[in-house]
């Protein structure tokens, strides 16, 4: 018969470790994401826009420098954070449209540029960057990646939690019941226990929980800082980008050739018949037409001509993908050029169209936006000219244009516009040269116009 061993020689039961595997990867972000919410939860929710735009966006550009996969040693990687930091300042002197897509385009750049270190050119890894813009639930994927790395053997905490909860359910219903009982038959453990919860419920009574809007926002922003911070594994459209573009008409070059040439020839008639009547009547006489208003005059015109223009840009733009039996031929090019002329001439008319009107009702920052677009609409003419003659093709086009569209972002950035404008109409007002209303006046230029109206009571 075998009899159990004494008690001092058996074996203690070892109790469970509560430990749970982190991935390696995981803190990092997580910090990241709530340093992020809470410093946007003090910033936005409870200030205006302005410094709270530059302080925020210089605190996620430095994240991404302290989440970089590699040490960047491109001058022109370190001259875009230094960009960056310009422009976060420039948003708290100034907050604009332009400013706001600089800091944008910028932090997506350079979070693509510092993760996607795999990719062999760099311009790809730009592109990467704003891809992930558009794929924001791709950083939620990331996160799901960096929790569920495996470790250097086999994870045993949900068995061990599993164990825990196993041990521990029974003695919380025990201590329920009987707490419970001792509570109703002793009067001042009663009486303790009852202060106890209606002190406790009085405090949570008393708290401010957030918001459903809050709660939106700091989804929003944990988000942006995930897609920052940890971006989406590279898309399959990066390769297809640096693969060389599919030509058009190279097995129909004579169909193609001839339809071309029909398109360009009436295209370049009619063109040719509104610059005409432009040339007449509005560089010549720079009059109304009768029954005409200044304004109907402007807007109906400057939005149809200027999408005109830009359309046209887009066809010819079509046209340097095509094969060169088709983009060199002699006739093709002709036409496109003198099409490229004629819209030049459409511009000038705009131009004239907006000088008419600032000359009756003096300047408005939407106005001299217009006159700012026009010339980058001319710029990008310009570079469709050279792709037209030194053979370039829609690839490069389009490179060139967007760095020659963020430039100009960048460029304009700096400039207070409204300031400009009311400083202008100011001087034109007291030269009697335009008879400004107050009302319109402040719709149009807003806080900026108070000091210089100050300037008009003082001086009545």
């Amino acid at each position: 018969m075998n009899t159990p061993p004494p008690l001092t020689q058996q074996r203690p039961i070892p109790l469970p470790t509560l430990t749970v595997d982190i991935p390696k990867g995981i803190i990092r972000p997580i910090a990241s994401v709530i340093g992020t919410v809470c410093l946007a939860d003090f910033l936005f929710l409870d200030y205006m826009p302005g410094l709270s735009v530059g302080v925020f966006s210089a605190f996620l550009g430095l994240l991404i420098l302290l989440n970089r996969a590699e040490q960047p040693n491109k001058v022109w990687h370190w001259g875009a954070f230094l960009l960056l930091g310009l422009s976060c300042a420039q948003s708290a002197r100034f907050l604009s449209l332009s400013n706001t897509l600089v800091i944008t385009i910028l932090l997506f750049c350079l979070s693509g540029f510092s993760a996607q270190s795999k990719l062999p050119k760099a311009w790809l890894r730009w592109c990467e960057g704003l891809l992930s813009l558009v794929r924001p639930f791709g950083a939620m994927f990331t996160l799901q990646t960096l929790i569920q790395q495996k470790q250097p053997g086999k994870s045993r905490s949900p068995e061990r939690i599993k164990y825990a909860f196993t041990i521990f359910l029974p003695a919380l219903c025990l201590l329920f019941i009987f707490g419970w009982l001792l509570c109703s038959g002793n009067a001042v453990l009663g009486k303790w226990t009852a202060d106890f919860f209606s002190a406790f419920f009085d405090y949570l009574a008393g708290i401010e929980f957030p918001t459903f809007r809050r709660f939106f926002w700091w989804s929003l922003f944990a988000t942006l800082t995930l897609i920052l911070v940890c971006p989406p594994k590279a898309s399959s459209l990066s390769a297809k980008l640096d693969l060389p573009w599919r030509q058009f008409g190279v097995a129909e070059g004579s169909l193609r050739l001839h339809q071309w040439l029909a398109c360009l020839g009436a295209i370049n008639l009619l063109f040719l018949l509104s610059n005409v009547t432009d040339v007449i009547f509005l560089w010549f006489f720079r009059e109304l037409p009768p029954g005409t208003h200044h304004s109907d005059y402007v807007h109906q015109g400057v939005y149809a001509l200027i999408a005109t223009t830009i359309l046209s840009a887009m066809i010819m733009a079509l046209l340097t993908q095509h094969h060169a039996v088709v983009s060199q031929h002699r006739g093709i090019w002709i036409l496109a050029l003198v099409w490229m002329i004629q819209n030049l001439i459409l511009i000038s008319g705009v131009y004239i169209r907006l000088w008419i009107y600032v000359d009756a009702y003096g300047y408005t920052p939407k106005r001299v936006y217009v006159a700012l677009f026009l010339t980058l609409v001319i710029l990008g003419y310009g570079l469709l000219g050279r792709a037209l003659l030194r053979n370039k093709n829609i690839k490069w086009l389009t490179a060139t244009n967007l760095i020659l569209v963020f430039s100009y972002f960048s460029a304009i950035q700096f400039v207070d516009t409204p300031k400009w404008v009311t400083h202008r109409n100011i001087a034109l007002y007291e030269a009697n040269k335009i008879n400004y209303p107050e009302e319109l006046f402040f719709e149009q230029v807003g806080s900026h116009s108070i000091p210089y109206l100050l300037g008009i009571l003082d001086h009545p």
